[in-house]
């Protein structure tokens, strides 16, 4: 069973700073069966280098074309069972990850953190768990459901809304405000199978380089390193 771990990014300051704050944390090291990576947009040809996939496609700050054509890549050229859409704010236990997609049937996978946009139920794309088969509906309903400005994660809803595949929880530790040592911990130690998912974004627009959330990243990884995963 393999997993793969998708990551939207943009050759610019504080996204830098994010993924340096990840490749020192949770992305240092991938289990032998997980693969972990971030994808861009913006190039003249596709390619995939150093954990970096670099995709054909306007960049722009919409990332929704941008992660259809990730997962298309994704189909034609790894071999795996389940793909993990993260992002840059995300702190995510890779060990954790891969003992839960274990569990779970490999057929009609779809799970996150839920929202509702536009009547729309949708995984969160902070964190969205897709199975294989999954992943080839979305690619093969599209262009055939209109994108519409939704954003990639409220597009994928649709999709699978409109095949009556539902979106169902997973647990997500939102580290925005107060949150402190205990309650990463408690988290933590709670399930040791479903608690995988860490978000860390505080939505300060005086903070371009996105110190704070960076800190974080590193807090949790410093905190849960020490706890049995």
């Amino acid at each position: 069973m393999k997993v793969l771990v998708a990551n939207p990014s943009i050759k610019t300051q504080g996204f830098l700073s994010l993924e340096q704050s990840q490749l020192s944390t949770w992305m240092s090291k991938d289990l032998p069966n997980v693969k972990s990576f971030f994808y861009y947009g913006g190039t003249k040809s596709t390619s995939f280098k150093n954990r970096e996939l670099h995709i054909k496609c306007n960049e722009g700050i919409d990332v929704t074309i941008k992660t259809l054509k990730m997962f298309e890549y994704c189909l034609d050229n790894f071999d795996f069972d389940f793909i993990f859409r993260t992002n840059l704010s995300s702190y995510v236990n890779l060990n954790r990850l891969y003992k839960y997609c274990k569990t779970l049937p490999q057929e009609n996978i779809y799970q996150g953190h839920i929202g509702v946009h536009q009547g729309i139920k949708y995984a969160s794309g902070s964190g969205i768990l897709l199975s294989k088969d999954v992943v080839k509906i979305i690619t093969s309903m599209y262009p055939k459901i209109e994108i519409s400005g939704l954003n990639d994660d409220t597009y994928i809803g649709k999709i699978l809304s409109s095949k009556n595949i539902a979106v169902n929880s997973l647990p997500r530790f939102n580290y925005q405000h107060n949150s402190n040592i205990n309650s990463i911990k408690k988290y933590h130690n709670e399930d040791l199978i479903k608690n995988f998912h860490y978000r860390c974004k505080t939505f300060d627009p005086f903070d371009p380089t996105r110190k704070t959330d960076c800190e974080r990243i590193k807090l949790i990884h410093q905190t849960i390193s020490k706890e049995k995963s």
